[in-house]
Parts: structure tokens; sequence; C-alpha cells
């Protein structure tokens, strides 16, 4: 119906569309993806908890859909138009009204409507699964929690910032102690920041961002968490909203009703026994899902020092000056909260504890000792990539998915303008091959580029040609020492970093990990997706490709 109209660009998509039809190409991936997604499951495992079933699902199944659709996409855009090359069918095309940029942008525009639906039939597939397998019963009350709250919901990520200081001046600190301790790589005392080494620079601000995240035995740290106002809104018109619901399904007062939801988000209540016995069950949960929805995660990654052989580690966390979780008596002592080390730990945290001005200050205290006896030195809050996090629902999981699937869209629009451009120019297995290089390189830029560091060993830059002159210089160093196997490896990387100059990096633009974990996929992603690889290298390519094929000798005319 899209394509019904007159005009050749949308003739060719049509025909596009009906020759993958007569291929079966949409059947075959459907049909394969009936069969996998299912299987996923199955290989977990029952005895696994639901939260990780669904984690592993989100994340394997997403990939899947993208695999599937990337190979489908290459392979017909690479052969639709050097197959009509090579059976002579493109001349009665082009004698028609028709140039070549409409030929070729005709094409793409049916590969691209194909892969819309395609995906549009995964992701009604993957949520329906997703949600099946959601409804398993679950471990205990964290298990379900963890579904329900931390995996199918899109959720905002807030950090901590230094409280009465700047970065900056917490950078100059740390220098300046450092350029006591050591002048020679540092500097004399004074000497500004901006003019050290980027090793040296980063060291410094690796060092003082590991101080602000550490807590030493005996000693107690705040860390403030600003911008949660969105959340303190949105935890308020869920409390109202259930208390509505009380009101009017279960015949509660005001009062009554008010009294329930504090106890139900765990702020001081008058709640009587007999008020609880009115809600029927079937209300109850239904006001326990509303007001526990925008509950907030308190994310704690921390590394002991020393490490416990038991990997846990003791300390006490106050938030908005009241400890938490709150003492089971009035006057007994403040708990202690036990983490486990290196490993995250999300802490369901009532927004009712974020203050008027949207922050919530979080003071952790470490003992010198846990319960059992054993020391605790210090404890980090920053292990490996991992800070203090606060988590809040800014979305629901439905438009999480959503999307996911079109930002692998845009990945599969970039993928059929080079496999049309491959097979305008090459004949199809040499097409289809390059495609494919184009593809892998793309989806595995990350590793590739990780691994390029490590293979040459010179230190990244953010300035491509800092990079590459810094790779030319050393590698004429090498050359006049003698290293010839070092200057090798040199000149390899170069080649390497010039070849990836030529990918979009795919890894940017990475949704499997944020989907599975129920972080929100930012808007301002999906908009760069769409810009640096809807637009950008789909239109770098485009241009390229056309120029190419212009000037290509189709016909030869013979007398």
């Amino acid at each position: 119906f899209v394509l019904r109209p007159g005009h050749p660009v949308l003739g060719v998509a049509r025909t596009m569309v009906e020759e993958s039809l007569r291929m079966g190409v949409a059947l075959i991936f459907i049909i394969a993806m009936l069969v996998l997604l299912p299987m996923l499951p199955l290989i977990f495992g029952s005895e696994d908890r639901v939260t990780y079933m669904v984690q592993r699902f989100l994340t394997y199944s997403n990939m899947i859909v993208a695999v599937l659709l990337g190979l489908m996409t290459v392979l017909l855009a690479a052969r639709t138009v050097s197959l009509e090359i090579a059976t002579r069918q493109i001349h009665m095309t082009l004698t028609k009204p028709l140039g070549r940029v409409q030929y070729l942008l005709g094409k793409w525009l049916g590969i691209v409507l194909l892969n819309a639906v395609l995906l549009i039939v995964a992701g009604i597939a993957t949520y329906g699964f997703t949600m099946a397998i959601a409804r398993n019963p679950a471990l205990n009350d964290l298990d379900r929690y963890a579904v329900d709250r931390e995996i199918l919901t899109a959720r905002l990520a807030q950090t901590p910032r230094p409280i009465d200081t700047s970065w900056e001046r917490m950078y100059a600190n740390v220098l300046k102690e450092k350029q006591l301790a050591d002048p020679v790589r540092f500097g004399e005392v004074g000497s500004p920041f901006a003019t050290l080494a980027d090793d040296a620079m980063q060291e410094i601000i690796a060092d003082t961002v590991s101080r602000f995240y550490t807590v030493k035995g005996g000693q107690s740290q705040d860390f403030v968490i600003s911008g949660l106002g969105e959340a303190s809104a949105a935890a308020e018109r869920a409390a109202v909203q259930g208390r509505d619901l009380l009101v009017h399904e279960a015949g509660l007062t005001r009062d009554q009703a008010q009294d329930y939801v504090n106890a139900a988000l765990g702020r001081p209540s008058d709640l009587t026994i007999e008020t609880a016995e009115q809600v029927p069950a079937d209300t109850r949960d239904q006001v326990m899902r509303i007001v526990q929805r925008e509950v907030i995660q308190l994310s704690l990654t921390p590394a002991a020092s020393p490490k416990p052989e038991n990997l846990n580690t003791e300390v006490f966390l106050k938030i908005k000056g009241q400890p938490w979780p709150p003492p089971q008596a009035p006057n007994a002592p403040p708990p202690r909260t036990r983490l486990i080390t290196e490993t995250l730990n999300e802490l369901p945290v009532p927004a009712s504890l974020i203050n008027q001005q949207g922050q919530m200050v979080i003071t952790i205290t470490v003992p010198d000792a846990r319960q059992d006896g054993f020391e605790q030195q210090a404890v980090r809050f920053n292990y490996k990539d991992a800070v203090i996090e606060v988590f809040y629902r800014v979305g629901s999981f439905e438009s999480n998915l959503a999307k996911a699937l079109t930002i692998v869209w845009f990945k599969l629009a970039f993928l059929a303008m080079v496999g049309l451009m491959a097979g305008s120019l090459l004949s199809f297995p040499v097409a289809a091959m390059l495609a494919l290089i184009v593809y892998v390189a793309a989806a595995a830029s990350g590793v590739i580029n990780e691994s390029l560091d490590s293979y040459a060993g010179f230190a990244r830059s953010d300035n491509t040609w800092q990079v590459i002159t810094g790779t030319v210089s050393a590698f004429f160093s090498q050359l006049g020492n003698g290293d010839i196997y070092s200057a090798l490896k040199l000149l390899l990387r170069l080649i390497g970093e010039a070849f990836m100059l030529l990918i979009p990096s795919f890894g940017e633009f990475n949704t499997h990990r944020p989907l599975s974990a129920g972080h929100v996929i930012d808007n301002r992603m999906v908009a760069n997706a769409a810009l640096k690889i809807g637009i950008i290298w789909t239109g770098v390519v485009a241009i390229i490709g056309l120029l190419l094929f212009n000037r290509k000798e189709i016909a030869r005319v013979q007398v």
C-alpha cells in the first residue's frame, strides 16, 4: 500500500519487496527467529533465577535478530543488483525513464521497508517471549522485584558530585601532592594541569576519582546525587493514584488510604491491622504495583581492602540523615548493610528520601571491622567502570525495546547501502564478501580498536591525527633502531587504524546491555544513530557508490 503510487523510485522499491518475497527471504527469517527464540529459555534451564533468564533472553534474542537481519540484508542487497547486471535484466530497467540514482534509491528503499516490517515482527515475538519467561515462578521476592522493577522498565541513572568544591580543584590538590613527590614527571609545584603529558593527566584523574569514591575504615563520607526531582514527582503521583484507588475500590477514608500507602512505601504510618484487612487481595496487589513502580534503586559496586575471603563487606547507610534501612525498633542500633564486593548491589530506596531540591544525600560509614571481627581498612565504590548510581524509572520496557529495534534499523539501512553499492560494482561473491567484512568490522569495532591498541603498544588518543602521526614517527624510529618486528607491528596497526576510520562504530550504539539491565536507551542515542549511521555514513557510501556506478559501463554498443 505504501509503495502503490506510481513514482519510479517507489516502483523499483515495490519490485524489490516482491522479489524478496518470491525468494522467501522474509519467510526464512521469520521461521528462523520463531525456531531460535523459543530455544533460548530451554538452554538457560528452569533452575536459574527468573532475573537471569529474562536478562539472557533479552541479550541473546536481540543479538540473534540483529545477526539474522544483518546477514539477510547484506546478501539480499549484494545479490539483487549484481544478478541483474550479470543477467542483463538491468538493461531493460534502465531503458525506461529511470535514472541510475532512482534505480539504486528504489532498491535501498525496498530493503529498508522490508527490514522495518521484519523488525516489527521480531519486536512482537521478543516482547511476547519475554513476558512469558517473566511469568515463570520466581526464586524469591527479591527475584520477582528485580524482574518487575529493574529489568522490565527503563531507568535513568544519576551519579554523585563533589560537595562544596569542584573536580578541577580536587585535581589541583592531587596534582600538587604528586608534584611534591615526583617533580620530574608531574612538573614543579604550580605547573598547570594542562601542561602534563597524557599518561600523567590520566593518572591524576584516576587517582582523584578513586579517592572521591573511597571510604576508609572508621570514617564516613557524604555523596550528594542531584537531578532527582522527576523521580520524586513521579513517586508522589503514584502515591496519589494508589490512595485514590484504595478510596474507591476498598472504601477507605483518605486518611486511612494515605496511611496504607505510607506503609507500602516504608514511610512512617499509623496503619492498623483492621484497616489493612479491609483491602481486598486484588486491590492490594494493584496498589503495590502502582506505588512500588516508582521505587528507586541505589547501585553500589564496592571493592574492599583487604579483600575478604567470603567477598562480604559491611557498611552503615544513612539517606537524608536517616539510617537505611530503618531500625526494626525505635531504640535499636542502626543496621549494617552487607554488600558483596566486586559485584553490583542494588538496594530499593523510597523516593520520599529525596529532599525538596531534588537531591539525595547518602552517607556511607565503613566500620573498622565487620561483626565477625574481619578488619576493613577501606572500601572503594568505583570498582572497574562502576560508580555510585541512583536509578529511577523514566519510561517503559516497551518503549526501550522499540528504541533498541529502531537503532538496529538504522544499522541495517547502512548495510543495505553498502551491499547495493558493492553489488553494483562487483560480482555477487566479491560484493557479498566485502559487505560482510564491513558488517563484522562495524559490529566488532570496539574489540578491534582495543586489539589494535594492545597489539602495537601505542596509546590511543581522541585526536585521530595524533594517532596517525605518532604511529608513523614510532615506525621510523623503531626501523632506524633495527627493530623490524616492532616496526612491522606498527605498520599493521596503521593500516588497521586507516581501515577502521572508514567503518562506522556500531559498538557506540550497543543496545543489548541497557535493554537487558533495564537502563533507558536515551533519545539522544537514537538521534545520534539516525544522524551518524542513518544519514552521514549511509549518505557517504551512497554518494561514493553512485559516482562510481554512474561511470560504470553496463552495456557496450557493438556495430
